[in-house]
């Protein structure tokens, strides 16, 4: 042992022995730093998707739209460029969308041209709007925080991961690791949804559907106040 350390004294006396140990100790240092970095990183990771993907306790209510009675501006900005919907909704629907007029009834849609015809349907992202599809996001979320303001509206800021949506929407199950989606839920001062953003850039990236990001804003109003909504074919 006592020679080792003389071998290794005389070699750090030379002026290339002493440069090749002093290079040699920072690069063993940075190297056990950077797994240390990685394995830490690595485990809050873990942890953050964990708590993110265990459904928090929810203190609102969104039963008021089950009725399907309510009008609605339905925003999609994807990867920048905006699809915008605003219409109103008593079963049936007539909204408008990019300067044309529709009617959804049941599973057919219908554009007015210079008569009603049958179309494709025009939204994108349509279980984002659909509430039953909402009600099951909203229940598996994760409540991360919540604002209360002196009027008394309120914002809940909530975290779901793409494969909780994946699930629900497309029935596969997937296991990404990823930065959440974010929803933000606005409530009026008498507790009543008035606008969904949600913030979906890990789910559409990583199931390829767009290029950077993915943004939907759902507005309600007139709840329950919508009169019947006939067949503009036949008026």
């Amino acid at each position: 042992m006592k020679n080792m350390f003389y071998k290794i004294n005389e070699f750090r006396k030379d002026s290339r022995g002493g440069a090749f140990l002093f290079f040699g100790f920072y690069f063993f240092f940075f190297l056990f730093l950077v797994f240390f970095l990685r394995s830490r990183h690595s485990e809050m990771e873990k942890n953050f998707s964990y708590e993110y993907d265990k459904p928090n306790p929810i203190l609102y209510s969104i039963d008021s739209l089950s009725s399907d009675n309510y009008s609605f501006h339905y925003i999609v900005l994807l990867d920048g460029v905006k699809h915008e919907y605003i219409g109103k909704k008593n079963q049936d629907e007539l909204f408008d969308y990019q300067g044309g007029s529709y009617y959804h009834h049941e599973n057919d849609f219908y554009k007015k041209n210079n008569q009603w015809e049958k179309s494709m349907s025009p939204y994108l992202f349509s279980d984002f709007y659909q509430i039953k599809t909402i009600s099951f996001l909203l229940k598996n979320s994760y409540v991360e925080s919540n604002i209360k303001y002196d009027s008394g509206k309120v914002n809940y800021y909530l975290l779901i991961s793409s494969n909780t949506i994946n699930q629900e929407i497309h029935n596969v199950n997937t296991d990404y690791s990823e930065v959440p989606n974010q929803l933000v839920l606005s409530f009026d001062e008498k507790e009543n949804l008035e606008q969904i953003h949600y913030y979906l850039n890990s789910y559409c990236t990583l199931n390829k559907m767009c290029e950077s990001s993915l943004e939907i804003i759902i507005s309600f109003d007139d709840v329950g106040k919508i009169e019947e909504i006939k067949n503009p074919m036949f008026n």
